[in-house]
């Protein structure tokens, strides 16, 4: 499964209200909030205009999110990160998301499980560059226990699957500086990521939140 087929799925069961994404690109993944009454769009050279139900600002995330994005608390239900391919960046990101999630609402990153050492570098290079995305997944399984947090095995750079967010439990200013700078060194992708050995398929990753989502 693609990781536009993925998303796909997880729009038609989960109907977000508001989507929010950011990355827009050519516009592939904001084409499918089609259940939604907002898709918003960020990103400072997206390559489609907004349509339909598409609001998109032609600005960075950080811009975005630090003035006043015009989002009420708890209004994000389903969000997308495929900005910055720099783990400081989709971190910043998420943590600027939180502050507009409920209980139940979904976020997803891209390109997370790079294939080879060679993709998973900082500098930008042609194809498939997954930059160091990759630490995303361990720095919130280390310092976000609180959350659910699942590789799913999606083509071509894999997704991470987040859900059961805590507005008790958010990164604060000086932690996300500290674990930004203690993560900034690392350069060796993790083996269990490069063979995807505990990523899960997008059938049983939607299965098992469905089932939570159930729960609650």
């Amino acid at each position: 499964m693609t990781r536009h087929e993925f998303l796909a799925k997880l729009h038609e069961l989960l109907r977000p209200s508001t989507y929010l994404e950011v990355g827009v690109q050519s516009g592939h993944s904001l084409a499918l909030a089609v259940y939604s009454n907002v898709a918003i769009g960020i990103d400072p050279n997206p390559l489609v205009t907004a349509s339909g139900n598409q609001v998109i600002f032609n600005e960075t995330s950080d811009h975005y999110f630090n003035n006043f994005p015009g989002l009420r608390p708890g209004q994000i239900d389903f969000a997308f990160i495929d900005g910055s391919h720099l783990f400081e960046d989709a971190l910043r990101d998420f943590a600027n998301i939180e502050q507009y999630c409920h209980p139940g609402s979904v976020v997803v990153f891209d390109d997370i499980l790079p294939y080879n050492q060679t993709i998973a570098g900082r500098d930008i290079i042609a194809g498939d560059w997954t930059g160091d995305v990759w630490k995303v997944t361990q720095i919130l399984m280390a310092r976000r226990p609180d959350l659910y947090v699942m590789e799913v095995d999606t083509s071509p750079t894999g997704t991470l699957l987040v859900y059961g967010l805590n507005e008790s439990s958010r990164f604060s200013a000086t932690e996300l500086d500290a674990v930004i700078k203690a993560y900034l060194p690392l350069v060796e992708v993790p083996q269990g990521a490069l063979d995807r050995s505990y990523a899960v398929s997008p059938e049983k990753a939607i299965e098992e939140l469905m089932a939570w989502r159930a729960s609650q």
